[in-house]
């Protein structure tokens, strides 16, 4: 699967970089929205830019450009969060990269996300109790509301979820309280953390 979506990716920049030699832009001009830009041009959302160029969220670049989140960067190239970038190329959390790239972290799967918490929260606490959700089943925490108004784990958005906050200390932020979780152990890395928020914003609604 990943081997086609990194052909698609190539056939997707061949496309956009034909668009940018013989559509109307200047090399170096700039496209708006949708649009497209030449070499080195900037486009914005949505649009495509030529090699060394810059496109906005959701666009295309070439070799060497550089990809808003969900966009596609070529060789060398930079994709944001959740992008792909091409050989040798930088993609974002939850992205991916080309032989030779780098990406950033990529979401747990349910199996790591319970075995954390089985470990971190099960012995002391979370067993079961509407204050405090069963995390032996970390699945039974979806859609279950929680003392600040916020469900435990809101599917598809960790904003909305309080047991995220929990985890990352802003509990307070949204009407919670309480020490951040895990009780009596450290914290969960910035690492663990984002792990965790793709994790759960990857999540679908229909459990």
């Amino acid at each position: 699967m990943g081997k086609m979506r990194m052909i698609l990716l190539g056939a997707a920049l061949t496309v956009g970089l034909v668009m940018s030699a013989c559509g109307g832009d200047d090399d170096e001009g700039t496209g708006g929205t949708g649009g497209t830009a030449g070499t080195g041009g900037t486009a914005g959302t949505g649009g495509t830019a030529g090699a060394g160029g810059t496109a906005g969220a959701g666009g295309t670049a070439g070799a060497g450009g550089t990809a808003g989140a969900g966009g596609m960067a070529g060789a060398g190239g930079v994709a944001g969060a959740g992008g792909m970038a091409g050989a040798g190329g930088t993609a974002g959390a939850g992205g991916m990269a080309g032989a030779g790239g780098a990406v950033g972290p990529q979401a747990f799967t349910t199996a790591e996300v319970q075995q954390l918490f089985t470990v971190g929260c099960g012995p002391m606490c979370h067993i079961e109790g509407p204050s405090q959700p069963n995390l032996r089943d970390v699945s039974s925490a979806i859609g279950l509301a929680s003392s600040s108004g916020l469900p435990n784990i809101t599917a598809g958005d960790r904003t909305m979820s309080y047991l995220y906050h929990k985890l990352a200390g802003t509990q307070a932020d949204v009407g919670g309280r309480g020490i951040t979780m895990p009780l009596g152990r450290d914290a969960y890395d910035v690492d663990t953390l984002e792990r965790i928020g793709l994790w759960i914003d990857g999540l679908s609604a229909r459990r």
